[in-house]
């Protein structure tokens, strides 16, 4: 092989591969909700830990995702932290359904259907106010449409590992009862939740379900 044949495959191995870069940042989208992540309030759901055991359930709309896709990543936007625990045990689930708003419901039924997405651990270094706190998921969700359900466990156990404002997320106002949330210490809530027009606001971050050559 001469110097201009070596030349000219190099020049178009690199091509390729650029290519092959772009078309992988092409594939990734990331959809905030609400839009312009409004700051109505904050709030310790979805990942706090003032209760032993806390449990979130929210419901985002496929007119606000705007897309389908693997959601590879989940994020929550921090307002504040002040003195968290160093770790909080969380389970993240998902699911799809057509169900416009959230009813009361006891949190082992209205998740036993949902697949678990993540299952890990959520650090102090990870929560720098003012940002995103962004889950890398276990298990990529495969998100075809309808209205998407996610629901969010924190199991510190015992009475909690932090102050009620240790953490404090950015939640906004919708129409209809949007989220539900459970508490207990020593042991995981049984009872019916709370439904609220507050809910966190999300960061979902999608590859694409499949690519064209």
């Amino acid at each position: 092989m001469n110097f201009f044949t070596r030349y000219g495959f190099c020049v178009k191995f690199c091509i390729v591969l650029c290519l092959f870069s772009l078309s992988e940042i092409s594939r990734a989208q990331t959809v905030i909700i609400p839009f312009d992540n409004a700051n109505d309030t904050s709030n310790r759901k979805p990942l706090g830990c003032f209760y032993g055991y806390e449990r979130t359930h929210m419901l985002y709309s496929a007119a606000e995702i705007g897309t389908t896709g693997y959601i590879t990543q989940i994020g929550f936007f921090l307002n504040s932290a002040f003195n968290p625990a160093d770790v909080t045990p969380v389970v993240i689930k998902m699911q799809t359904t057509v169900n416009t708003a959230i009813s009361s419901s006891i949190y082992g039924a209205s998740s036993a259907s949902a697949a678990t997405v993540y299952s890990g651990n959520i650090t102090s270094d990870m929560l720098v106010a003012n940002d995103w706190v962004t889950i890398t998921l276990n298990t990529p969700f495969n998100y075809t449409g309808d209205n998407l359900e996610v629901f969010v466990e924190t199991n510190f156990g015992g009475f909690g590992g932090e102050d009620y404002a240790a953490k404090q997320f950015r939640q906004s106002q919708t129409l209809s009862f949007k989220c539900e949330y459970w508490e207990d210490d020593d042991e995981p809530p049984t009872d019916y939740g709370i439904v609220t027009h507050k809910r966190p606001n999300v960061m979902l971050t999608f590859e694409a379900a499949c690519s064209s050559v």
